[in-house]
C-alpha cells in the first residue's frame, strides 16, 4: 500500500518495480506523485503535481513512461505535462479487443459494447493502419484463420501494416458466433457426416492454439471424438477436474456411458442438468444435455 500520508488512491507501476506513480482523483488537486519501493517499504519521491490527473475516480494505465487515463488523456509523468489523447476507434459489435503490446503505442479498454481506444504516435502509423485493415476484412465475421488467409492474399498491403496485423491477430480468440458456427453446430448434431466433425474437431483446435486454457474449447474437441465413436480418445482429453457448466458435463456423461462407466455417467448427467438449470443459455448446450439424457435413461 502506499504510505499513510499520502494524497493517492489510483497507482501504477513505472518503469521498473522500484517505481511507482500514484494520482489523487478524489479531491480538486488532481495530483500526480512519484513513489519509490524498496526494502524499507514505500516512499513519495516526488510531487504531488496539481491538475495532472483530472476528472474524479479517473484510473490510468502506464505503458512506455506515459499515463493513459480513462479519459484518453495521456500523461508524461517525467516532463509534468500533458502528452496528447487517445484516438478512440468504435469498433463493431462482433469484435474481440484487441490486447497491449509490449512494442508500445497502443492501450485498450472494454466497455459494455466492446470499443478500442488507441494512443498512436504518428512513429507508429502501422499500428493505425493495420487496425483499420482488419476492421474492413471483419465485415462478414469470419474465423481468424480466414482473416489471416486474406490478409496474406491480398495485394499492394504494405509490408510493415501486414505484419503488424498479423501480430496483432496471433494471440486473438475467435469470436462466440464464429465458434459456434464453426464448431457447436456441427458438433451438436448426432447426424452429421464424419468429415464434418473432423472438420470441426480441427476449427477447435485451431481456437485451442489461441486460447489454450479456454475449458470450452477443450471440451468440444473431446465431444467431436465422441461423435466418431473415439471414446478413449475424448476421455483422455478430460482428465482434469470438470468445471461447473453444463456442456462438459453432458459430453463426459455421453463418454462414460460408452466405455461402461455407467454410475460415474449418471453423475454427470445430474450435475449436467443442475448446471444447465441455473446457467445454461446456449441451444448447442442444451441439445447436447437433451441427447445425453436420452441416451443414458432410455439406452438402444
Amino acid at each position: 500500500m502506499t504510505p499513510s500520508t499520502t494524497l493517492a488512491n489510483a497507482i501504477g507501476f513505472g518503469n521498473s518495480a522500484s517505481e511507482l506513480w500514484g494520482a489523487d482523483n478524489e479531491s480538486t488537486g488532481f495530483s500526480l506523485m512519484r513513489f519509490t519501493i524498496d526494502r524499507e517499504g514505500i516512499t513519495q519521491t516526488g510531487g504531488p503535481w496539481p491538475g495532472l490527473m483530472p476528472i474524479f475516480r479517473n484510473r490510468f494505465q502506464v505503458s512506455h513512461g506515459l499515463l493513459y487515463l480513462k479519459n484518453t488523456w495521456v500523461v508524461d509523468p517525467g516532463a509534468k505535462a500533458f502528452a496528447g489523447r487517445f484516438t478512440r476507434l468504435e469498433a463493431p459489435d462482433k469484435w474481440t479487443v484487441f490486447g497491449p503490446d509490449n512494442d508500445g503505442g497502443m492501450l485498450f479498454t472494454r466497455g459494455p459494447k466492446p470499443f478500442l481506444q488507441y494512443y498512436v504516435p504518428a512513429a507508429r502509423q502501422d499500428w493505425w493502419d493495420a487496425v483499420e485493415l482488419i476492421t474492413g476484412l471483419r465485415h462478414d465475421d469470419p474465423s481468424m484463420a480466414d482473416i489471416v488467409h486474406r490478409l496474406q492474399t491480398t495485394p499492394g498491403i504494405p509490408t510493415a501494416t501486414l505484419d503488424r496485423a498479423l501480430k496483432m491477430l496471433a494471440s486473438q480468440p475467435e469470436s462466440a458466433e464464429v465458434f459456434d458456427r464453426r464448431v457447436i453446430v456441427p458438433l451438436a448434431s448426432p447426424s452429421a457426416s464424419p468429415e464434418d466433425y473432423r472438420q470441426a474437431i480441427r476449427n477447435a483446435r485451431e481456437a485451442l492454439k489461441r486460447s489454450p486454457h479456454n475449458k470450452l474449447y477443450l471440451v468440444c474437441v473431446a465431444l467431436g471424438h465422441y461423435r466418431l465413436g473415439e471414446y478413449r480418445e475424448g476421455l483422455a482429453l478430460l482428465s482434469s477436474k470438470p468445471g461447473d457448466y453444463s456442456l462438459e458435463h453432458s459430453v463426459l456423461a455421453l463418454l462414460k456411458y460408452r466405455t461402461g462407466e455407467s454410475e460415474e455417467a449418471r453423475w454427470h448427467l445430474k450435475a449436467a442438468r443442475d448446471y444447465y438449470d441455473r446457467y445454461g443459455r446456449q441451444t448447442g448446450e442444451r441439445r447436447i444435455l437433451e441427447e445425453a439424457e436420452e441416451t443414458i435413461r432410455n439406452p438402444r
